[in-house]
C-alpha cells in the first residue's frame, strides 16, 4: 500500500510520485506495481547516493523536540556505524524544535520535515534526516521508529518500555537508517536469503539490527535481553554490494 501525491516539478510537468504508507504492514516498502511515470521515493531510493564513493560525506540532521533528545551515546554509536558501512565520514548536526501534536501521520512527519529540515544531498555531501518526537504513529501503536522517506526517518522513543533506553535508540537509529540503505531486499533480490516472510524488508536474523522486532515494543518480546545495534555479516555484504554496483536497487 502507498502514499500517492502529486508534484509539479521545475519544467510544470506534472509528475506523481509514490511514498510508501508507514501504517502497512501487509508487505514490503516498495508498491509491486508502480503505474506508468509514477516514481517511487521512499525509503532505499537514495541508497545509492549514501554508499556511493564520490560522495565524500554524510550530514545527519537530528532535530528533536524537548524531552525526545537522542543520547549523545547512541549518536556516537550510529556515526560510527553509518560510517563504517557508507566508508566516509558522518556528521551528526542536532536542534531543538517545537511541535504541536501527539500523534503523527506519515503525511503530517513529512509536512514537520518540509518545515524544519535544513540540509540536502547537494555536491559530494548527502544529507538524513532524523526526527525525533515525543507521541505516537497516529495508525499504529507501539512503533518506535519508521523510516517515511527516501532519506528521512523518525523516531518515538517515549514508545519504548522495559528496555534500557540508550540501547533502544542505538538499536532503531541503525536500524531505521539501514531502510534508507535499502536493506532488507528493499528493490534488490539478495543473495543471502535472510529476508524475513512474515516480515518483508526485515532480516529473520535475531543478532542482526534489521530484525523485524527492533522498530517496536516487540523488541523485548522477540528478542529477550538487550536488542542488536549492528549490521550482520549478510547485511554488510548487501551494502557492499550496493556500494560497488553488484546490487542495484530498481523502483
Amino acid at each position: 500500500m502507498a502514499l500517492v501525491a502529486a508534484v509539479t516539478c521545475s519544467s510544470c510537468v506534472v509528475r506523481t510520485e509514490v511514498r510508501p504508507d508507514s501504517g502497512s504492514q501487509s508487505g514490503g516498502l516498495v508498491p509491486e506495481d508502480l503505474p506508468p511515470g509514477v516514481r517511487y521515493v521512499g525509503p532505499g531510493a537514495e541508497a545509492t547516493t549514501y554508499l556511493r564513493g564520490d560522495v565524500g560525506r554524510i550530514v545527519v540532521e537530528v532535530d528533536h523536540t524537548e524531552g525526545a533528545e537522542v543520547s549523545a551515546e547512541a549518536l556516537g554509536h550510529f556515526q560510527t556505524v553509518l560510517g563504517s558501512v557508507a566508508d566516509k565520514p558522518v556528521e551528526i548536526e542536532t536542534s531543538t524544535i517545537s511541535v504541536n501534536g501527539s500523534a503523527f501521520s506519515a503525511e503530517d512527519l513529512r509536512g514537520l520535515e518540509n518545515e524544519h529540515r535544513d540540509t540536502v544531498t547537494d555536491g559530494d555531501t548527502a544529507s538524513m534526516y532524523v526526527l525525533s518526537l515525543n507521541g505516537t504513529l497516529s495508525d499504529r501503536q507501539g512503533i518506535i521508529g519508521v523510516a517515511y522517506g527516501g532519506s528521512s526517518f523518525a523516531l518515538f522513543l517515549e514508545q519504548n518500555r522495559g528496555l534500557d533506553s540508550a540501547a533502544v535508540e542505538r538499536a532503531v537509529l541503525v536500524h531505521e537508517a539501514g531502510h534508507l540503505l535499502a536493506l532488507v531486499n528493499v528493490g534488490y533480490e539478495s543473495p543471502r536469503d535472510r529476508e524475513d516472510p512474515d516480515h518483508p524488508n526485515h532480516s529473520s536474523n535475531a543478532d542482526s539490527v534489521m530484525h523485524w522486532a527492533v522498530e517496536s515494543v516487540s523488541i523485548l518480546d522477540a528478542l529477550g535481553g538487550g536488542p542488536p545495534d549492528d549490521f550482520d555479516d549478510d547485511d554488510r555484504a548487501d551494502l557492499a554490494d550496493i556500494a560497488s554496483g553488484a546490487i542495484v536497487p530498481e523502483f
